[in-house]
């Protein structure tokens, strides 16, 4: 996670909220292997993965390409630093949409989004309290906190171009 800068606006957290996440579970287990970055973009676009990977001269999803793709489609997504989080005028909670980028191995990373006590990790959904359980105490202090916070509001149904 960047530090950021405690320079400018304080955050409001509680802007980026939403009332109801619809998030699109695409089926085929062959659509795990186009990496993911791509599963995590087309959980919250809708836009199938196999779209999203043909655009992609690369497997690796960097976290300027994720919120530049999000932000290109309508959505309003807020980095998140060290400054900002700190300096926050309000929390990050459960109804919030949290697209993180963990580094679990040396050189190897992964995508995952998180809203109201559920991960969802290629297509696959799993409650956080099972996913925090089964992490041993050393493990635990691998994972890197959330990138983006992701603005869905008045998202009810499926959605079909910006937001």
């Amino acid at each position: 996670m960047e530090k950021g800068s405690y320079r400018g606006r304080r955050v409001d957290f509680s802007k980026h909220t939403t009332p109801r996440f619809n998030p699109y579970l695409f089926a085929g287990s062959f659509r795990t292997r186009l990496g993911c970055g791509a599963c995590a973009l087309a959980l919250v676009t809708g836009t199938p993965p196999e779209t999203i990977a043909s655009k992609k001269r690369s497997s690796h999803y960097s976290d300027e390409f994720m919120l530049r793709y999000l932000r290109k489609r309508g959505f309003k997504v807020t980095r998140l630093t060290l400054c900002n989080i700190s300096t926050a005028t309000s929390s990050i909670g459960s109804a919030h949409v949290l697209l993180i980028s963990q580094l679990f191995r040396q050189n190897e990373g992964t995508w995952v989004i998180l809203y109201e006590g559920t991960c969802y990790h290629n297509f696959m959904q799993y409650s956080l309290e099972t996913v925090a359980g089964g992490v041993k105490v050393e493990e635990k202090r691998r994972f890197e906190i959330p990138v983006a916070a992701v603005r869905i509001s008045g998202w009810v149904g499926t959605v079909h171009g910006s937001i």
